[in-house]
C-alpha cells in the first residue's frame, strides 16, 4: 500500500516486485496474490505470472540494488512503465485449466470470485437435486437431495460401543449459495470412503437435522463429545447435533453417534401393502384411518426466512453419495419416495397415482412413511407399489411430488 500511494496503479508484475520490499512482502505472499487474481489488472493470465514470478522476482531485487547503490544500466535506465510491453510479450501464456483456477481462489480467498465448480453441472442438479444450502431450512427433519463440493474432510475413530475403531467423517458441502456441515457415520463410511476427498463434486442424499447453532469450544456439550471420538487428523470445526443431548450432558452416552440417531429416531424395516401392491412379507400392526392432511400452517422457520433471519442451523445426515462426474449416464435403479405419515390421506395417494402416470417412464419407485405415531410400532413404514408404477426422474417429477410432499431418492 505504502508503494502504491507513492508510485499508483502497478502495471506490470517486474514493477510490483521492484516497488515493494521483497522482504516484508515475499514470493509466498505474492504467489497468493497471483491466485487470487489480485493481479488480472496487468492482462496476463495466473498462470503466465505464476511461472514467471522467480525469474520476475530475482530481475526487480537486482534492479532495486543496483537503484540503491546508484548503479546504472540499460535497463536500470527504463522505468518499470517502460518495461512493460516487453515483459508482457515475454510471459504471456496459457491459463490454468477452471478447475484449478478456481481451487486457488478458495485456498487463498476462502471463496470464489471468477465462477463455481458446480456451475458445469448445472443440467445435473436441475434433473436431480431437491434442495440447495440457501433452502434447508425449509427441510428440517426431511430427507433432501444436494448438490455441493466437499471440503474441510475431517475423520473421527469410534472408541466405544459394537463400532469401536471404526471411522467416521465429517465435512463441509458448498454450492453456490453456502456451505452446510455434513456427517458421515461408520456404516456408510468405508462405502463412500472413495467419494470422500476434498474438491470432490457430489450428489448428496442427506436427511436435515437442525443444530440449535452449537458452536466449537463453547459448551460442556462439545467438551465431552470430543472425549468420546478420537480424531484421525483435525477437530471438527462444529459438533454434530448427534453429539449433544438435551441436557447438555454427555459424560454417560459415550456410544456410537449412530446408536444415538437409531434410538431417537427408529430403524427402517417394514412395508406395507398399498397401491395396488402384493402381500409384504411381514406385516406391521394395522394402522388406523389415515386423516386428511393438516393444511400447512407459517411455522416459526418460514415466518423468520421472511425477514432473512433464519433460526434454524442446518446440518446433514450423509445416506447416499453420488459423484455429479457422469451422473446422467448412470442407471438410476430405482426412485424412492419419502412422505410424511400426517401427509398420506386417500387423496394424497390419488395424487401420487396420478403423478406416477403422467410422468410415466422406465424407472421403479416405492413410497415409504416417515414420522409414523409411535403407537403404531414403526418409525417408518415401506410401501409397496404395483409394478406397472414407473417414472421418468427429471425437474417436472421433482416439483410435482414436491406439491404432495414427497421427498425423491434416487438409488443408483
Amino acid at each position: 500500500l505504502e508503494a502504491r500511494r507513492t508510485i499508483g496503479r502497478f502495471t506490470t508484475l517486474h514493477q510490483f516486485c521492484e516497488s515493494v520490499d521483497l522482504r516484508a512482502c515475499n514470493k509466498k505472499v505474492i504467489e497468493a496474490l497471483i491466485k487470487s487474481g489480485s493481479f488480472d489488472s496487468f492482462g496476463l493470465t495466473r498462470k503466465a505470472l505464476f511461472d514467471s514470478l522467480e525469474s520476475v522476482a530475482d530481475s526487480a531485487q537486482r534492479a532495486r540494488d543496483e537503484k540503491e547503490l546508484g548503479q546504472n544500466s540499460l535497463f536500470a535506465a527504463l522505468s518499470p512503465r517502460e518495461r512493460g510491453p516487453a515483459e508482457r510479450e515475454r510471459v504471456r501464456g496459457a491459463e490454468w485449466p477452471e478447475e484449478e483456477k478456481l481451487r486457488h481462489e478458495k485456498e487463498t480467498l476462502g471463496f470464489y470470485i471468477t465462477g463455481h465448480p458446480l456451475n458445469k453441472y448445472a443440467e445435473e442438479l436441475r434433473l436431480f437435486a431437491t434442495a440447495n444450502t440457501e433452502t434447508l431450512y425449509e427441510h428440517v427433519d426431511e430427507v433432501v437431495n444436494i448438490g455441493g463440493m466437499v471440503s474441510n474432510l475431517k475423520r473421527s475413530k469410534i472408541k466405544k460401543g459394537p463400532n469401536e475403531g471404526k471411522l467416521m467423517a465429517k465435512f463441509v458441502l458448498d454450492d453456490q449459495y453456502g456451505s452446510v456441515d455434513v456427517v458421515v457415520f461408520s456404516d456408510l463410511y468405508a462405502k463412500y470412503l472413495k467419494w470422500l476427498d476434498n474438491g470432490i463434486a457430489v450428489l448428496l442424499t442427506a436427511s436435515v437435522k437442525d443444530t440449535g447453532g452449537v458452536q466449537i469450544g463453547r459448551s460442556a456439550a462439545l467438551q465431552s463429545a470430543e472425549q468420546n471420538a478420537q480424531r484421525a487428523d483435525d477437530e471438527y470445526t462444529r459438533i454434530s447435533a448427534y453429539e449433544i443431548r438435551d441436557d447438555d450432558n454427555l459424560e454417560e452416552d459415550d456410544r456410537d453417534p449412530k446408536e444415538i440417531e437409531q434410538d431417537k429416531y427408529g430403524d427402517r424395516k417394514d412395508n406395507l401393502n398399498l397401491f395396488g401392491g402384493g402381500p409384504a412379507e411381514s406385516r406391521p400392526p394395522v394402522a388406523p384411518a389415515l386423516q386428511p392432511a393438516p393444511q400447512d400452517e407459517p411455522d416459526l422457520a418460514s415466518h423468520a426466512a421472511s425477514f432473512h433471519e433464519s433460526p434454524v442451523t442446518p446440518e446433514l445426515n450423509a445416506l447416499e453419495i453420488i459423484p455429479l462426474d457422469g451422473i446422467r449416464e448412470k442407471k438410476v435403479k430405482e426412485i424412492a419416495l419419502e412422505v410424511p405419515y400426517a401427509r398420506m390421506s386417500e387423496d394424497a395417494i390419488k395424487r401420487m397415482r396420478e403423478i406416477f402416470e403422467d410422468h410415466a417412464g422406465e424407472i421403479p419407485v416405492s413410497v415409504t412413511l416417515v414420522e409414523v405415531p409411535q403407537e403404531l410400532g414403526n418409525s417408518e413404514v415401506r410401501l409397496r407399489l404395483n409394478q406397472h408404477f414407473r417414472v421418468q426422474p427429471g425437474p417436472a417429477l421433482n416439483s410435482a411430488l414436491q406439491q404432495v410432499h414427497a421427498t425423491p431418492r434416487y438409488v443408483f
